[in-house]
């Protein structure tokens, strides 16, 4: 973790920088000024890290402007040395003109009107370090205009004046808070009413305008004003699964419950494999309804989980379509944390679109009775504060929390800088002091640059119930480490996509980002269809495969590609998969498929073919649907001919597995075997492979073989593969009803009648016949 993390004092020296408008003679230093002075002992301070409180040397420089800042100011007496002479102060002697006002420059972080965290990202606060997180430039007109209203919202309700527009409000507020604790007394005693009073309307109104004029201005780092209106910012270095648990471990609550989000796009790739033992977490319940809910370890209640799927919009254009997708998820998810048992639940599994609006209610409706501490984990990039926006429940409405806020400001002052006194006895602390409840709270910053939150951001809800804590995201290996800096941010996948279906043809490959990532199907008979649900700023395109060869490794040119110079050298095959995915129930002809759903027939007739697939991932960008269509049963070998090889393949010894080592990807062996997987159960003990369930192999039965796609990437990382998900067949359906719709109106149908006459209208051949004659 960056060692800014819970800092309290930056480091700085005695001496003050002067300022960059003077003449160049004044920024030389006076002529009494000597070589011993400049270089004198250096001073030892405390200094608040994550290891508590250290006794560090801080030595002199002229890199900054900001004297040092103490945690404890009777501990320098005791630190210092008392024999070491007071170094003395030194200034530039200068005949210029007068300067502007620098005494906000000069003054210590403490006096200055800032908030102890950014509420952004959660970083300290301070002003040494341009380029870390929490920095706040205080020569900024913008930054000066917060400060000046902090400090005077400070001063206005801490003076104490008998006129003014600020004491009616007051008033007013204590009157509108009387009121609501009335109308409280009357719905304990008589129920709550079936209309709210006008009166408590008007109250609450009265009492929230109160509440809004006697917030302070919200005051964000320049690391995050960077990111909401430039797009731009300084990574940060990615905690550990130790270093969460070091926060979980801190919690200040009894009930902790832990919502993992994990991205749809690439699920299940940013999904933590090893949460359960990392983190402490309480198993999942079997269907046993006498299994326990909850346990305790050393005296302390274990969290317990929720899995959060964000992105579901990404799947399908409707909530029901992305619905149905549940319980593959469900599947996948299972074989991924290795929970076998079919016994085991997994009701805590939310598939959301923070976009959308899909199931936020619920998920917000078991936050807020579930109260205590609820702590966000996930991957960077796979969005956290998205879920926290959507899924945070504000209390704005509630006349309880309302009242106690007017009255709290009534009994206490504002101060605007209680950045040390918050601090006191908390030297061994990780977390954050707790910040006040406010009506309308301000939430982390949201940005598509991985790694916006820096440090944990506690947010409070429901009066005191519980609070959310928004965790720095988890390291994710993606591919944005090789592409141009201008297109880091169209990686990601922001909205559904309708792919085309490309045909991969022998011989040729498909490639994306211009060499970015190559697909070259193993068998020189196999016809491939794939379904790119990725970024179009990735391009995918099919070519020959000799020349998407040269493309990657940049000896020919392409004008789309998105890659950094220099990484053509470090393409690397990232593994053989297979095609072992029965899905030609979701690709029967029209007529039978229709037939199915109207009940007409109870089971498909036998087809003369068969369609395999699976599900290419790439890592923080999407997934890549591949099918196959296959002849069902391969020719009979006889004595004069030996067997076709058009429907089998020999398996690769380096076939990429399926699910193993996913956290972290960089784990992917493409080295290890991993048994051959029988698309279908013969016996029908098994669940449909399709929605990820693998049946047991049958050690008597000979090996089989499926269709195999080799896939190049940057070092051979950031790639997986999964059941398949089939999406492309709803876009497919939609696409063909559009095409009917479209289509230009046949030719009526005549009448037997008119049939028989020869196709002719009667009166008009009539006229015709009569003519004639």
């Amino acid at each position: 973790m960056s060692p800014y993390l819970g800092r309290v004092i930056p480091r700085g020296p005695t001496l003050n920088r002067l300022s960059s408008r003077l003449p160049r003679q004044s920024l030389q230093l006076s002529r009494p000024c000597t070589r011993a002075a400049v270089f004198s002992q250096p001073e030892v301070l405390p200094v608040r890290s994550l290891d508590g409180l250290n006794h560090r040397i801080l030595l002199r420089s002229f890199s900054t402007n900001r004297p040092l800042r103490v945690s404890a100011p009777e501990q320098i007496s005791i630190l210092a040395d008392p024999e070491s002479p007071e170094p003395p102060e030194y200034s530039a002697d200068t005949d210029s003109p007068e300067q502007p006002d620098l005494v906000a420059d000069a003054l210590p972080l403490d006096a200055l009107p800032l908030p102890l965290c950014c509420p952004g990202c959660g970083a300290f606060a301070q002003t040494v370090e341009p380029l870390e997180p929490g920095f706040y430039d205080t020569t900024k007109k913008q930054t000066r205009k917060r400060m000046a209203e902090t400090q005077q919202l400070a001063e206005r309700l801490n003076e104490e004046s008998e006129e003014g527009v600020g004491l009616d409000l007051k008033n007013d507020a204590e009157t509108a808070a009387t009121e609501i604790r009335q109308h409280l007394e009357l719905i304990e005693e008589k129920g709550k009413p079936r209309r709210e009073p006008a009166a408590v309307g008007r109250a609450i109104a009265t009492a929230s305008n109160y509440l809004k004029s006697a917030t302070a201005p919200v005051q964000i780092c320049d690391r995050c004003h960077d990111l909401l209106h430039h797009n731009k910012a300084m990574p940060v270095i990615a905690p550990s699964m130790s270093a969460i648990r070091a926060y979980l471990d801190e919690s200040p609550y009894t009930h902790n419950r832990i919502y993992h989000v994990v991205d749809a796009a690439d699920f299940p790739m940013s999904l933590v494999r090893y949460i359960y033992q990392e983190l402490g977490i309480f198993n999942q319940r079997t269907k046993n309804r006498r299994s326990a809910s909850y346990r305790y370890k050393q005296g302390v209640k274990m969290p317990t989980i929720s899995f959060i799927i964000t992105r579901a919009d990404l799947l399908a254009p409707t909530k029901e379509q992305a619905d149905s997708k549940m319980k593959f998820f469900q599947s996948v998810l299972r074989d991924t944390l290795k929970h076998q048992a079919a016994d085991y639940r997994l009701g805590n599994v939310y598939l959301i679109s923070a976009h959308r609006g899909w199931w936020t209610k619920n998920v917000k409706k078991e936050i807020r009775e579930h109260g205590g501490g609820i702590w966000v984990v996930g991957k960077t990039n796979v969005g956290k504060s998205s879920f926290i926006e959507s899924c945070f429940p504000k209390d704005t409405r509630n006349l309880e929390k309302i009242a106690d806020m007017v009255q709290r400001h009534k009994e206490s002052k504002l101060t605007p800088n209680p950045n040390i006194s918050v601090l006191h006895g908390t030297e061994n602390v990780l977390l954050p002091p707790p910040p006040p409840e406010g009506l309308h709270p301000f939430l982390p910053i949201v940005s598509s640059l991985p790694g916006t939150t820096v440090s944990p951001i506690r947010i409070p809800f429901g009066h005191g119930k519980g609070e959310m804590f928004d965790l720095p995201g988890l390291k994710r290996h993606d591919l944005s480490d090789y592409v141009f800096d201008e297109h880091k941010r169209d990686l990601i996948m922001s909205s559904r996509v309708n792919p085309e279906h490309m045909s991969i043809k022998p011989g040729q490959s498909l490639l994306l980002g211009g060499g970015l990532v190559r697909i070259t199907p193993t068998h020189p008979d196999t016809v491939l269809m794939a379904a790119c649900f990725v970024s179009p700023a990735l391009q995918p395109f099919v070519t020959r495969t000799d020349k998407a060869m040269e493309i990657q490794a940049e000896r020919r040119h392409y004008p789309g590609t998105i890659i950094a110079k220099g990484f053509g050298d470090g393409i690397r095959p990232a593994g053989t998969f297979d095609l072992k995915w029965d899905v030609t129930k979701s690709h029967l002809p029209r007529s039978i498929a229709k037939a199915l759903q109207d009940k007409i027939i109870k089971k498909a007739p036998s087809l003369p073919y068969k369609v395999m697939s699976t599900d290419i991932l790439i890592e923080g960008c999407g997934w890549i649907e591949l099918t196959v269509q296959l002849r069902s049963k391969p020719t009979q070998p006889t004595p004069e001919t030996k067997p076709t090889s058009t429907t089998t393949t020999t398996r690769s010894t380096t076939s990429k597995p399926e699910f193993d080592d996913m956290e972290p990807v960089i784990d992917f062996n493409p080295k290890q075997d991993m048994d051959p997987l029988e698309p279908e159960s013969e016996d029908g003990t098994t669940s449909d492979p399709r929605f990820g369930l693998t049946p047991k192999p049958n050690p008597d039965s000979p090996p089989s073989s499926f269709p195999q796609v080799e896939i190049f990437t940057p070092r051979g990382l950031h790639v997986g593969s999964r059941a398949p998900i089939e999406c492309y067949p709803i876009i497919a359906k939609r696409q063909a009803a559009e095409q009917r719709k479209k289509a230009g109106r046949g030719r009526p149908a005549i009448s037997q009648r008119h049939r028989a006459q020869g196709g002719g209208a009667g009166p008009r051949s009539g006229s015709r016949s009569s003519a004639a004659e």
